[in-house]
């Protein structure tokens, strides 16, 4: 899906578009739809494409490897630029122009002056994924020793205690 950003009349341009997740590593289930609204504004040869994205995603618990359906919901805001032959934008500057923080924010429009919207909005979606996310907030996870979902119910496994100076102090516990 690409929006030809090149191709635009006018200084300003509404996006609403719905299309399909395409596949992501690390995404499990369904391809659900994104939504994404957002106004691509022209400055000369830059182009501000600003706006929400909506979508939803299953990821797999850190604790308990089960597969949850997680809202992502984001608002981003990019400047394009066109790229020369090379596909940098510093085409044409001299060799020791030294980059502006500007420039080096700047992403790239294609070979053909468009913005790929499935490229963008997996970038966007991977960047806001937690590093480890969670079926819940209260989630137990699985038994170190049998595996158990700790979610659904209690296993009958009893951690050995490792250390011999804390076996008087579990020997309390199991009295009281």
């Amino acid at each position: 899906m690409y929006i030809h950003a090149s191709q635009m009349r006018g200084s300003t341009h509404p996006v609403d578009m719905f299309f399909l997740r395409p596949p992501m590593e690390g995404i499990e289930g369904r391809s659900d739809t994104i939504r994404i609204t957002a106004t691509l504004r022209r400055e000369e040869d830059r182009y501000f494409f600003a706006g929400h994205l909506a979508t939803s995603v299953g990821l797999a618990c850190a604790l308990c490897n089960s597969v949850s359906q997680q809202v992502v919901e984001l608002d981003f805001s990019l400047r394009y630029g066109l790229t020369g032959r090379t596909g940098s934008p510093s085409v044409g500057l001299p060799e020791d122009h030294e980059l502006t923080t500007e420039e080096c924010d700047m992403a790239e429009l294609d070979d053909q002056g468009r913005i790929d919207l499935t490229r963008f909005s997996k970038d966007q979606i991977y960047l806001s994924l937690p590093l480890q996310p969670r079926c819940r907030w209260d989630c137990r996870g699985l038994c170190s020793l049998c595996g158990t979902d700790l979610n659904n119910g209690t296993c009958a496994c009893t951690l050995p205690v490792s250390d011999p100076r804390l076996a008087a102090l579990a020997q309390l516990r199991n009295r009281f």
